[in-house]
């Protein structure tokens, strides 16, 4: 979404403006119920313009955080997860084509892989990350890392050459454990339909494969 410079630069809002920052920001209501559908990226350019200017106070709220709960049904972690996972785990493919539904997917899918060694982040090459909260973070890489500890500890152990590409951006934490063997492949899939789901697997798998799939399903 454009919009114009000085309704998020004046320190003096014209009723007109409050209005219309506030109708952009309340089309969000809906959007993780009803419109799983929309391209990703509209919905991560939208979000990103709201926590880079801080818009939420422009409608009274003070943090993103009681936005997000009201307004997105989600923590503001969620979000900002949200925006990492599409900046930089997704392929350029999946950011043209992915919807918030297959985005949404694979937030939870990032949840549900978490690696179990996982604590506190020391960094494989050997500084540790400082303790507290992480704020003003402006390197992708660096927020990468502390997404994905125990990922990238067993990448210095096992492929310290694959670790390398991850901290040269050429390939993400994700990818690198996937060649490595730490992790099988997979994709997000969207649960909110069926259509939706199999519109997901088709980009995956030949339609022939997943009707078999389902023959043998219904045979077992």
């Amino acid at each position: 979404m454009t919009m114009r410079s000085e309704v998020i630069t004046a320190p003096e809002l014209h009723e007109a403006d409050q209005d219309f920052i506030s109708s952009m920001l309340l089309k969000y209501v809906p959007l993780f119920r009803e419109h799983m559908d929309r391209g990703a990226g509209d919905l991560i350019g939208d979000l990103e313009e709201i926590i880079e200017h801080r818009l939420w106070e422009r409608v009274g709220y003070d943090s993103l955080e009681a936005y997000s709960r009201e307004h997105l049904k989600h923590s503001e972690e969620w979000c900002r997860e949200v925006v990492r996972i599409y900046r930089h785990d997704w392929t350029p493919k999946q950011r043209e084509t992915g919807t918030v539904a297959e985005l949404a997917a694979a937030v939870e899918l990032a949840r549900r892989q978490v690696d179990p060694e996982a604590e506190e982040f020391v960094d494989p090459k050997g500084a540790a990350a400082p303790k507290g909260e992480r704020v003003g973070i402006t390197n992708p890489l660096e927020e990468t890392k502390n997404s994905n500890p125990g990922i990238l500890r067993r990448l210095a152990r096992s492929r310290p050459d694959l670790l390398d590409k991850v901290e040269t951006g050429e390939l993400s934490p994700n990818a690198a454990a996937v060649e490595a063997g730490f992790r099988r492949p997979m994709k997000s899939i969207p649960v909110d339909t069926p259509e939706n789901a199999v519109r997901a697997l088709l980009k995956v798998f030949p339609e022939a494969d997943l009707e078999e799939a389902f023959r043998k399903r219904k045979a077992q």
